[in-house]
């Protein structure tokens, strides 16, 4: 009798979604492997595209998957990809979209562009004129444009217009990154007759491309007049992506905060090292509880560190008492109030950080207690040993939390009460 295979092994697109949706790093083999199924992984991606750009707070497996997905639908020239992009993008960065792209905003999104462009150029051009976008987005959206007009795709005529009429109608501000992405459109494209515009650019400041830029710029243009060819100024124009492992070369050596493995613990011991939250799970955390999800009024990453310990340290109060106050730290917390999940799934997720995130503070108070009282010193000597074993979860996320203040206004009440610390032996 045949032995039933796993899941995964019967189907070897489901064994790579997988890999890409768990990957801290550079996931090379599944990278290698989703090419070939490009076709059947381009609707999952797409999808999850979908909904960010809804404003759904995706899951870490989910925000995994799109990142390597989009690069992997890029090399496999997936043009369906092209327009859910582009609505992807036009998310805040600071509040959202950084914490899905990360350096690819600047690394490969302009790549990305070029590879699944198609052929209209309209929504690029619009989303690139709109001066609430923000600068190094526009820089990366005329990148794009620059390689997709020497390739022919879109009419340089079409390109010198929109040029012309970002300048005239000032269509950044002074200072804004997009003018160095409008300037390396002209001189990589070799368009002299906007050559002195650009210059006119640096002097009155609009354009903050350094001096050392800029005489970079003239070299490469008095090299190209001096050998009659302005073509040969496009070497320095994006490419395509061919090979995604290429592409995410990067990867390898940045250190992204949301897929980069837990650094170790800068204390010899971790106590909580069993509950612990990753690196990975405490940043989702921390942008969770600082996105559109949750009350305006929610406590932040280090407030809930600081609250947790307080808890732990001193009297006993149920979840039902003390979770409201989480998502409403006024005067009168809602106790039905809470975070707008975006699925069960979420919400569950949410939930079991939370719990770990309870278990680690209080195993590390608990240890920490323990050592200071086994050294026959006062309690206000384990101060400082509470605060660094509560501080260690923080640390992940290169923050320092509230927790060594809780910590010492607690040690210094009254040995009175009743609380798990106090009863540890």
């Amino acid at each position: 009798m045949a032995l039933a295979l796993p899941e995964d092994a019967r189907d070897p697109v489901s064994a790579v979604i997988h890999e890409l949706e768990t990957a801290y790093w550079r996931p090379d083999s599944a990278l290698r492997r989703a090419v070939t199924h490009a076709d059947e992984l381009a609707p999952k991606v797409i999808e999850l595209m979908e909904m960010a750009a809804d404003g759904v707070f995706l899951l870490p497996k989910q925000e995994s998957l799109l990142f390597w997905g989009i690069h992997v639908l890029a090399a496999a020239r997936c043009t369906a990809l092209y327009q859910p992009l582009l609505r992807l993008i036009q998310l805040d960065r600071e509040e959202y979209l950084d914490r899905l792209l990360g350096d690819a905003v600047t690394e490969t999104l302009p790549r990305i562009l070029i590879s699944v462009f198609d052929g209209n150029a309209a929504p690029l051009f619009d989303l690139c004129a709109r001066s609430t976008a923000e600068g190094f987005l526009r820089w990366t959206l005329f990148d794009a444009i620059a390689r997709l007009t020497f390739d022919g795709a879109i009419p340089r005529a079409t390109t010198v217009e929109f040029l012309d009429r970002f300048e005239r109608e000032q269509m950044a501000e002074p200072g804004d990154a997009a003018w160095e992405g409008w300037q390396d459109v002209i001189w990589q494209l070799g368009i002299e007759d906007f050559y002195d515009r650009v210059r006119a650019t640096w002097k009155d400041k609009r354009n903050s491309c350094t001096p050392c830029d800029q005489e970079f710029i003239e070299e490469k243009l008095a090299g190209a007049r001096a050998l009659g060819n302005t073509t040969m100024l496009a070497e320095h124009l994006r490419s395509p992506i061919d090979d995604p492992l290429k592409a995410l070369a990067w990867t390898s050596q940045e250190r992204h905060q949301r897929r980069a493995r837990p650094e170790k613990d800068r204390f010899e011991t971790d106590p909580a090292a069993d509950v612990a939250l990753s690196m990975q799970e405490i940043g989702w955390l921390t942008d969770f509880l600082d996105s559109r999800k949750v009350p305006e009024t929610a406590m932040c990453m280090e407030q809930l560190d600081g609250f947790f310990c307080a808890l732990i340290a001193g009297p006993a109060a149920p979840p039902n008492e003390y979770m409201p106050v989480v998502w409403d730290t006024g005067d009168a917390p809602d106790p039905d109030g809470g975070p707008e999940y975006d699925s069960v799934e979420q919400a569950e997720y949410v939930n079991a950080l939370l719990t770990r995130h309870w278990k680690a503070i209080a195993k590390g108070l608990i240890v920490a207690t323990r050592m200071s009282r086994s050294c026959g010193g006062p309690r206000t000597d384990c101060v400082d040993a509470i605060g660094r074993a509560v501080s260690s979860a923080g640390s992940r996320c290169g923050r320092r939390c509230g927790a060594r203040e809780e910590a010492m206004t607690l040690c210094l009440r009254s040995s009175t009460w009743s609380s798990p610390l106090a009863r540890t032996n």
